[in-house]
């Protein structure tokens, strides 16, 4: 038995894994594995770059594959064996029923089970199609037959998607390597933005650090002018203070007005400018990034002015022209056509789009702002507003 296991072991390594049948011209390829020269050859027929092992998917670099002369070799003496093996055990060990201990020389159709003579007695296969087992193994032989081909085309079949399945994993690096690529380009177009903008932010700032040092200077200078008009003008008012009566009194009114007349020059001071980041809107990359700032602003319709209807979902005002009948409220606006976002911010940079409405009725988009300071004024209803804050 332990012979029979081993020589039905080492027929079924002997099967090409693409046909299904024994190896045919076998031949070896990089990953260790075996197949019909044929099968693998029609297996890498539509390949171009790389060629995947059928069995382990392994990619080969090249078509290139290697004759196993001496598993062909091997494969015959094992299919010699099989069939001696095979011959002596139909000739030494018939086939007995386990019921009767008759042999098993007929076949029925309908449970597709052996049988011996006793079998068919009723009324267990009764009315059934029995055979001889030669003429049903013959008839049954035909009909496994007709099942070769259409496997192999299946298999065949199989394999093609395969190999268009590793098509796709190629168009897959190459869509993601074309994204990459773009990515890069627009990621560093904005470095490139940013350090411009950097660099024009920074000269500026130097520039106005220049003009601020010049007028400190002038005032600087002005201030020793002063001083030095002063200490002059103290020295004289000493020494005439000592003179006689007559000459003190000689030229005291231009002396006298000098001293009143005299005026401090103005402290200068400064306000430095705050410089901001302005990047060009049109880079997609800077889009996304502040679409993680936006906020989600709606309306407070117990704030609306009757003149404005404020929509249901909240997001929107439009301007009637005339006030309606609405529930009065300590928070209503009376005094100017406006509506307050429902939500406040005390603290946080933020900034306004602006963007015109194409046709009447006005519709205030996503106004935002504190409930005690945000007011839309009657000249501003002209135009759509829609806030976004930048958290700080």
């Amino acid at each position: 038995m332990a012979v029979a296991a081993a020589l039905a072991g080492l027929q079924a390594e002997a099967n090409c894994p693409v046909c299904l049948d024994g190896l045919s011209d076998p031949v070896t390829i990089d990953c260790g594995h075996n197949f019909c020269r044929r099968c693998i050859q029609q297996s890498w027929a539509h390949l171009e770059d790389r060629f995947p092992c059928p069995v382990c998917r392994h990619p080969c670099q090249e078509r290139h594959v290697r004759s196993n002369t001496q598993l062909g070799r091997m494969i015959d003496i094992a299919r010699q064996l099989g069939g001696r093996r095979s011959k002596r055990r139909r000739r030494e060990e018939p086939r007995l029923c386990e019921r009767h201990h008759q042999v098993l020389g007929l076949f029925c159709e309908d449970d597709l089970e052996l049988l011996c003579p006793l079998c068919t007695q009723p009324p267990e296969h009764q009315g059934h199609v029995v055979r001889s087992v030669g003429e049903a193994a013959a008839h049954h032989r035909k009909r496994l037959g007709s099942y070769v081909e259409p496997l192999k085309t299946r298999v065949a079949d199989a394999q093609s998607l395969v190999a268009a399945q590793d098509r796709k994993l190629l168009e897959l690096r190459e869509q993601v390597q074309r994204q990459r690529r773009e990515l890069a380009l627009e990621f560093g177009q904005l470095n490139r933005a940013v350090d411009r903008e950097q660099e024009a932010v920074l000269e500026r700032l130097v520039q106005e650090e220049r003009d601020i040092q010049e007028q400190l200077g002038a005032n600087v200078a002005a201030f020793s002018d002063h001083i030095s008009t002063l200490k002059g003008l103290l020295q004289e008012v000493a020494e005439r203070s000592v003179l006689p009566g007559v000459r003190l009194l000689r030229g005291i009114g231009g002396v006298l007005r000098r001293c009143e007349g005299l005026r401090c020059p103005a402290v200068y001071s400064f306000q430095l400018r705050r410089e901001g980041c302005s990047l060009p809107p049109q880079h997609s990359a800077l889009r996304k990034i502040i679409q993680t700032f936006r906020e989600d602003v709606s309306l407070d319709p117990e704030t609306a002015h009757p003149s404005l209807l404020v929509s249901e979902d909240r997001k929107s005002a439009t301007f009637l022209g005339r006030k309606r009948r609405a529930p009065r409220g300590a928070r209503r606006l009376s005094a100017e056509p406006a509506v307050l976002g429902a939500q406040g911010f005390a603290r946080g940079r933020r900034y306004w789009e602006r963007r015109r409405q194409v046709s009447p009725p006005l519709l205030l988009r996503g106004v935002f702002g504190s409930p005690e300071a945000l007011l839309l004024h009657r000249e501003r209803l002209s135009h759509s507003l829609r806030g976004e804050r930048l958290r700080g």
